[in-house]
C-alpha cells in the first residue's frame, strides 16, 4: 500500500508565516538616542523659575532601553538611562540677577516607570519615590551674583519623576516630556526625542 504525504507549498508556507507576523506581539526591547534637553527648572529655594539659555539645552548623550508591547500595550522605560545635558547659562532672579554655567551635567534614572498606550500610542508613566528616583548632577562654574554662595547647596535630585511620550505608528521614535520633583519641591522637565 502507498501512502501519500502531503507536502506543504510555498502558498501554504508563505501564508504560514504571513499569518504568524500578524498575531505576533511587538514586545522587545530596544535602546532608543536621546535628543531634547532642558527646558524648565522652578526652584523653591530661591522661590522663581531658573532661566535657561540656550532651551531646551540640547543632549550631549543619551539612551533609554524602553519595552513596548503592542498585544497589550505594556510600556517600560528602564532604570539605568544615563544622559549628559549640553552646557547651558543659567539664571536666577534673586536680590538682583545671579548668572552662572552649568556644565557636564549628567542625568540618571535610578528606578524604571511603566504604564499603557493609549490609542494614540501614548503613555504616561510615573516612578515611585526613591532617594533619589533620578540622579542629577551638574557642574557650575562662572557664577556671579548673590546666589552663588548657595548653588552647592541646593538638592536638584528628583525623589519622583513622570515621562509622558508618543510613539510614532512603528515604534521607531518618541517624542515628550522627563518630569520630576525633588524633596524639598523644586520642579524640573526635559524635552526627550528618542530614535532607534
Amino acid at each position: 500500500m502507498s501512502i501519500k504525504k502531503s507536502l506543504p507549498t510555498l502558498k501554504t508556507i508563505s501564508s504560514a508565516v504571513v499569518a504568524l507576523t500578524l498575531i505576533s506581539p511587538l514586545a522587545n526591547a530596544a535602546n532608543y538616542t536621546l535628543t531634547g534637553g532642558l527646558t524648565k527648572v522652578h526652584s523653591t529655594t530661591f522661590n522663581t523659575d531658573v532661566g535657561i539659555s540656550p532651551r531646551p539645552s540640547g543632549i550631549d548623550s543619551g539612551t533609554v532601553n524602553v519595552n513596548v508591547n503592542t498585544s497589550t500595550g505594556a510600556v517600560s522605560f528602564s532604570s539605568g538611562a544615563d544622559i549628559v545635558l549640553s552646557d547651558f547659562t543659567g539664571s536666577i532672579s534673586f536680590l538682583g540677577t545671579t548668572r552662572f554655567d552649568a556644565v557636564d551635567t549628567a542625568v540618571t534614572t535610578n528606578v524604571g516607570v511603566s504604564g499603557t498606550l493609549d490609542s494614540s500610542r501614548s503613555v504616561h508613566m510615573t516612578s515611585v519615590s526613591a532617594s533619589p528616583a533620578v540622579s542629577v548632577d551638574p557642574t557650575f562654574t562662572n557664577c556671579s551674583g548673590i546666589a552663588c554662595a548657595f548653588l552647592g547647596l541646593v538638592d536638584l535630585n528628583l525623589s519622583t519623576y513622570s515621562v509622558d511620550i508618543q510613539f510614532n505608528a512603528n515604534f521607531t521614535r518618541f517624542t515628550g516630556t522627563l518630569s520630576g520633583v525633588t524633596s524639598n519641591g523644586s520642579t524640573m522637565e526635559m524635552q526627550i526625542t528618542g530614535v532607534r
